[in-house]
């Protein structure tokens, strides 16, 4: 829900699965994951968490702590869902060019978890805030391959410290 006393509600939630996360770094990892894998996984897993609570404040009305909480969001595992919650508090707060960049890097960033109708929902309100900062889309392609290179890069070298940690991270 979108209130107050449910976000508050949510927060609670969130700091205890946080926690839970916390705990499972201390421990060995599973024994169908090697090293690299679980690690891999917690990443995800603190991403996920520090997404729902940048949510959780930002519908509290704590719209800077989203950010700031959005921006580990990001920091832990680059996911389109840390990349939305950064662009939609970004945007709340009228920092429209900062927003702009966000909602590229979710549209762009690889993930499992984005449905083509959450990249069309992405395109449009990219196209409309970019739109609103210069006039037009002409140019908005430009933003979107630089966007997609950078992100390439940085998940290319996420994989590489994976691997130089774990040689067999993708090992099936």
């Amino acid at each position: 829900k979108k209130d107050a006393e449910s976000a508050k509600k949510a927060m609670v939630y969130a700091k205890r699965y946080e926690s839970d996360i916390a705990a499972m770094r201390r421990e060995a990892s599973p024994q169908h994951f090697t090293p690299g894998q679980w690690a891999d996984q917690l990443d995800h897993a603190d991403a996920r968490v520090f997404a729902l609570e940048a949510h959780a404040e930002g519908v509290a009305g704590n719209l800077e702590e989203a950010v700031r909480i959005a921006q580990k969001s990001w920091a832990a595992c680059p996911t389109a869902e840390g990349a939305l919650e950064l662009a939609n508090w970004l945007s709340k707060l009228n920092r429209d060019a900062e927003a702009l960049t966000w909602f590229a890097n979710a549209f762009t960033i690889e993930d499992s978890r984005t449905t083509e109708a959450d990249r069309a929902r992405d395109r449009t309100r990219m196209g409309e805030l970019y739109a609103k900062i210069h006039g037009s889309e002409k140019g908005l392609g430009e933003l979107i391959l630089q966007t997609y290179d950078q992100n390439a890069a940085l998940m290319s070298e996420r994989q590489a410290n994976l691997k130089r940690k774990d040689p067999n991270v993708q090992a099936a």
